[in-house]
This record gives C-alpha cells, sequence and structure tokens, in this order.
C-alpha cells in the first residue's frame, strides 16, 4: 500500500504537509467520519430508505443535507485556488451579471477564472436597446468588467480572468475557419483576454477531432505566420464508450499538444495516454457534479478521478456549467464537497492537492510551449506569474488551517 500511494498525483503535496496541516487534515477527516453516521443514516433522514442514502449519493438529492454539515462550512471557507473549466453562456449574462459572477467566486475562495466562451452568442448590454452577437462588443464589454471587478473593493484579492474562445464542434469547415480568424484578429486587440481556443458542444455527435484536425491544424500555423500565441485547451474523451470515436478524441487531442484536457471521463480505460499526459504535463480539468448529473457516471463514488490520481494523473476541479447543473452557485464548493465526501483516500489534502494544481496549470500569460512545461514543471520555483499565485495560494492555504 504504502508503495502504491508514492505513484498518487498528491504524493509530494501530502509529504510536504506541514505539522499543523496534518493535525487539521486529520481533524477534518474526523468529522467527515462522525457526519457519516449523524448525517448519511436513516436516523437523520427517515424520509429516505437505506438505500438512497449515502454518502456521494445522487448530488441533486444530497444537496439540502450537505449544506447543514460542518463539512460544508470547512469546504466553503477552503482556498480553491482557479476555475478552468466554466462555461459562461451557462452561467452569466453581461455586465451587472459579471460582476456578480466575479463576486460570488471571491465570496467562495475561487481567485482565478479562465471561462470558455462562444463569441457569436447573442448577449445584452445596458441601455442597448436590442442583443447583440457581434464578438468584437463582447470581448470589450469582458475586458471592461473584469477589469473594473479587479479595481472595486469587492474585487478585493482576485487575480483575474481569461477567456479561451469556443467554437462549436458541429459547424462545418467555412464557419469553424471563419470562427478562427475571428479569434486571431481578437487576439491581437485583447492580447491579455484571450488564453486559449477550444471546441465545444456534445462530443457524441458531434464532428470528432480526427475530422477536425485540418481545421486545428491550419488554426496553429496561422497563429504562427501571424505571431500570436493561442495554445489549445480541448475537450476530449467526455463519454463512457471505450474504442469509439468520441472515446479517440483523447488520442488527437494529446497528439496536438492540448495543454490541458476537458473532463477526459474516458481517460482511465488508456494505460498508454496515462503515460503520455504524465510525459506531457497535461492537466485534466475535471467536472464531478456535471459527470453525474450528464449521467456519464452514476454518482460521485464511480467517477474515474480517483483513478486517475492513483496512476499519477494530474487534475483539477471545476464546475462546467452550474446553473443548468442544480449547484446553484457558480462556485466550487458543491463539486469540492462531493470529492471529499464521495473519495474516501482523498481528504482535505487531497483537494488541496487539486486545488494547487488549478494555479499551476493556469493560464495566467502567455507562454510559449517550451516555457509553459518549464513553468508546470518548476511551479513554485518557475519565473513569472504562476510562482507568485502559488505563493500566494500556500500562504492562504496555511491561514485555512
Amino acid at each position: 500500500m504504502s508503495n502504491e500511494r508514492l505513484q498518487r498525483s498528491d504524493h509530494e503535496f501530502r509529504a510536504a504537509l506541514s505539522p499543523t496541516a496534518i493535525k487539521a487534515s486529520s481533524i477534518i477527516s474526523n468529522i467527515r467520519s462522525e457526519e457519516l453516521k449523524s448525517t448519511w443514516s436513516t436516523s437523520a433522514t427517515p424520509s429516505l430508505n437505506p438505500e438512497e442514502l449515502f454518502p456521494g449519493m445522487m448530488f441533486n438529492i444530497a444537496k439540502p443535507a450537505l449544506e447543514s454539515t460542518k463539512l460544508w462550512k470547512i469546504i466553503q471557507k477552503m482556498p480553491k485556488g482557479a476555475l478552468l473549466h466554466c462555461h459562461l453562456g451557462a452561467m452569466v449574462d453581461l455586465e451587472k451579471f459579471l460582476q456578480k459572477f466575479f463576486t460570488t467566486l471571491v465570496a467562495d475562495e475561487v481567485r482565478w477564472v479562465e471561462f470558455r466562451s462562444a463569441p457569436f452568442t447573442a448577449f445584452t448590454v445596458e441601455k442597448a436597446e436590442k442583443a447583440s452577437d457581434d464578438p468584437d462588443v463582447l470581448l470589450g464589454v469582458l475586458n471592461e468588467e473584469i477589469e473594473k471587478f479587479k479595481s472595486s473593493d469587492a474585487g478585493r484579492g482576485f487575480w483575474g480572468a481569461r477567456m479561451i474562445w469556443a467554437s462549436l464542434r458541429f459547424w462545418p469547415t467555412e464557419k469553424i475557419i471563419q470562427d478562427m480568424s475571428h479569434c486571431i484578429r481578437l487576439k491581437k486587440l485583447y492580447p491579455d483576454l484571450i488564453s486559449g481556443y477550444d471546441l465545444v458542444g456534445h462530443e457524441d455527435p458531434g464532428r470528432t477531432l480526427e475530422s477536425l484536425t485540418p481545421e486545428l491544424l491550419w488554426f496553429q500555423e496561422e497563429c504562427k505566420t501571424q505571431a500570436v500565441n493561442i495554445p489549445l485547451f480541448l475537450h476530449a474523451g467526455e463519454t463512457v464508450g471505450c474504442g469509439t470515436p468520441t472515446d479517440q478524441n483523447l488520442y488527437t487531442a494529446i497528439l496536438l499538444r492540448s495543454r490541458r484536457l476537458g473532463h477526459a471521463f474516458s481517460l482511465y480505460k488508456h494505460p498508454l495516454l496515462i503515460d503520455q499526459c504524465k510525459k506531457q504535463n497535461i492537466l485534466v480539468e475535471s467536472c464531478p457534479i456535471s459527470n453525474e448529473v450528464l449521467r456519464y457516471s452514476a454518482s460521485i463514488m464511480s467517477h474515474p478521478l480517483p483513478a486517475l490520481i492513483s496512476r499519477g494523473v494530474k487534475a483539477a476541479l471545476s464546475n462546467d456549467d452550474p446553473a443548468l447543473l442544480g449547484q446553484g452557485t457558480s462556485g466550487l464548493s458543491h463539486d469540492f464537497w462531493q470529492a471529499i465526501q464521495g473519495w474516501e483516500d482523498l481528504g482535505i489534502e487531497g483537494l488541496g492537492s487539486l486545488a494547487e494544481n488549478s494555479i499551476r496549470w493556469a493560464a495566467f500569460e502567455d507562454e510559449s510551449e517550451d516555457e509553459w512545461n518549464l513553468g508546470v514543471e518548476k511551479g513554485y520555483e518557475s519565473a513569472g506569474v504562476r510562482a507568485k499565485r502559488m505563493e500566494e495560494w500556500k500562504v492562504e492555504w496555511e491561514s485555512f488551517y
């Protein structure tokens, strides 16, 4: 067992815990164990049958009970680092809604967010007579609202936000190329806002990454030609299939050197790809509640992320589409709570490792592939913004205990 633990992706983080953190982790573990008896039993909730009530039960049923626990209050206060996988269209409208979004994140101890947005989506702005689908207007508003919030009292401690440009994977080639061209053009106007590129939409019925490879290779070459840096952060493997075309999106995403993988739900079935993710320093953006509600997993207890962690794959927790999936908030506490309650060997120290990963793999600034890999590998000892943010989070982590 000891040798097996050495292979976990959170092993180094656990080994470096301070004496105070070790003691606090034990206390939190005891609280969790006690609540298994006091909260997740029919004596506490007689309206449910024993078969219906268990830690890690279906999120939408468990939500009222979990929000009454001591463990929930602890998780709310935990410094969570960065939210790396969420869809803006599924979370907020614009302007005053963006301010509420950012305020909610700060209150939930989230310091940075990278949201995916499809800039062609119609949206409304204050004082406008009708909705607009002009991406130039959208990015202008986003850029302005991010800076406005960071400079406000409510935004004190908020590191900021960047956008991953998202095209729809079911579009025909001509429309995708046109959208990619808009992305490159607007990257020049808003270099600090656009951090990367992705293709979104339900993977199973959509075009595979293999079929989209010509477009993606064109995009990468065009970025080089126009001297802009827009790396790939691709959705891949959001499926229960094995060997299906959707499952094989993982191969293509890794070959295209995607820096992170969105969901990668089926990755645990591929030992060679697991090794390649470790070799290429690829992070998995895992969204447990989304995967459960959309029925990729029956419950948090059958989710594959623990298998990936045990094999040494780096991951971070995200919330995907919380406004649509029942969390009722744009924060991360529900996904963090489901993970610590549903996975016996995670603990608060495992959650801490996942939060630290979210900062290590955040795209705070444009970096070449070599700079990115070096920064991810060195972490606290790296140059630039990454190391500074990791140190700031570490102070918050120790204060949390």
